[in-house]
């Protein structure tokens, strides 16, 4: 049997713990449209978990033209909600969770997935790749997979789990994004 692989998870971007920004990445040199963000809070429960995830898809679907584009935002903001509903709280107590999308049209969307739950036992968060028989500890190693970027850190008693994902100029609804203001 091989050796399982194992994966640091650094703790966020800057190698900080700061909260969330509205700005995006190379808007001074491009001129571009700020940072759309919308934010979805609700129990994290197992009955909560698709309509969160359709929700967020939904705003998404007026952006993001490139089915397969959403197909992949969509599987890995359900794997990191469906973490947080089977891992960070203890039954039967349920807790919150809160899920932000900053959206940097023509450019790129991060998903930041917080919650108030048991977090990780240390940080950076180390994954090993799982044993075929075992049933969990694909959904961390899936993100990573699917995501340009991931981060998660501990802010005191919230976990807040950063997904990053560039996405070509080509795969966006250039209509929905316009403001007839500003042409943009």
């Amino acid at each position: 049997m091989a050796p399982a692989s194992v994966f640091s998870i650094p703790q966020s971007f800057e190698e900080d713990c700061s909260s969330a920004s509205a700005s995006c990445p190379g808007n001074a040199q491009k001129n571009t449209v700020p940072a759309l963000c919308f934010s979805l809070r609700t129990q994290a429960h197992i009955a909560t978990l698709r309509r969160l995830t359709k929700a967020a898809m939904s705003f998404l679907t007026c952006a993001v033209e490139d089915k397969a584009q959403l197909y992949t935002l969509e599987l890995a903001l359900y794997e990191a909600c469906s973490n947080v509903v089977r891992h960070a709280y203890e039954e039967p107590h349920q807790g919150e969770l809160l899920v932000t999308l900053e959206l940097c049209p023509l450019q790129s969307l991060t998903f930041v997935i917080t919650d108030w739950g048991k977090g990780f036992s240390s940080y950076p968060v180390t994954l090993r790749t799982p044993l075929p028989e075992d049933e969990d500890g694909r959904g961390l190693l899936i993100i990573r997979g699917l995501a340009d970027h991931m981060s998660i850190c501990n802010n005191g008693n919230a976990t807040i789990l950063r997904m990053y994902f560039r996405i070509e100029e080509n795969k966006w609804r250039i209509c929905a994004l316009q403001d007839e203001e500003t042409g943009w």
